[in-house]
């Protein structure tokens, strides 16, 4: 008899484990980000652009990721097959470098020691130094994405 953790060597209760934190930890981010818009246009009383920084689809893509295609469907199947606790750790690995990502790419944004410091009311949604860290750090996820789903799926 085969254990659950011979093929992808994680359990799924693990993968969920995991996941859970990635999004539990973006969520959190995308309501502090929320927060500090609504904040900022208080105590601007007149009318500013509300955007979101490239970094911010960062984390909503690693929360899609942890809950889309691992959280629902390890729990929505009673025994995960070995391609979707494959396809569960390769999704989680993706979402964990795009959470790492989101660290320069929103010190970009703002200007925090990365480029030029520009005011609040100069930036924009993508700062320059942001708008290449960003898809940089999707462009990582999806290939980590790819090598670990494929090493994942390699017979023995």
């Amino acid at each position: 008899m085969t254990n659950a953790s011979d093929v992808v060597g994680i359990l799924p209760s693990d993968l969920i484990a995991t996941a859970s934190i990635i999004a539990g930890f973006g969520i959190t981010v995308i309501m502090f980000r929320v927060q500090r818009e609504v904040t900022v246009q208080d105590e601007k009383r007149t009318p500013v652009k509300s955007r979101l920084a490239w970094a911010d689809y960062l984390i909503i893509l690693s929360i899609s990721l942890a809950l889309l295609l691992v959280v629902v469907p390890l729990i929505w199947f009673a025994v995960p097959s070995a391609k979707l606790r494959a396809v569960a750790a390769a999704a989680c690995v993706a979402a964990v470098v795009l959470q790492l990502g989101y660290i320069p790419s929103i010190l970009a944004h703002y200007g925090i020691s990365l480029g030029k410091q520009t005011a609040t009311e100069e930036r924009s949604a993508g700062q320059p130094v942001e708008t290449w860290i960003a898809p940089l750090s999707g462009l990582v996820a999806a290939v980590l994405f790819v090598i670990v789903l494929c090493h994942n799926l390699r017979p023995e």
